[in-house]
């Protein structure tokens, strides 16, 4: 939460303070900002190590996982599957 007050100053030095209405806001919820610093190397012949940093901003709550893909193409569409409903 985010609590805000305003007191007028003068040469004579600072009045009393005046609360805001309402008297406490939160700012809003939302996804959290992308990683930072994201890097991959090879490990192994058949694995791959990625790190990275946290986000800047958590959006408000607690990250509390991080999705990690990977592809052999670049639109990360070579995994995709394709079914026939009938």
């Amino acid at each position: 939460p985010y609590f805000v007050r305003v007191s007028a100053v003068n040469e004579f030095g600072c009045g009393d303070a005046a609360a805001t209405w309402p008297e406490t806001v939160y700012p809003a919820l939302m996804a959290p900002t992308v990683p930072r610093r994201v890097s991959v190397s090879v490990y192994t012949s058949t694995a791959l190590q990625v790190s990275w940093w946290a986000p800047a901003s958590s959006g408000g709550a607690d990250v509390d996982k991080f999705l990690v893909e990977w592809d052999t193409t670049p639109a990360f569409r070579s995994q995709c599957l394709t079914t026939n409903e009938t």
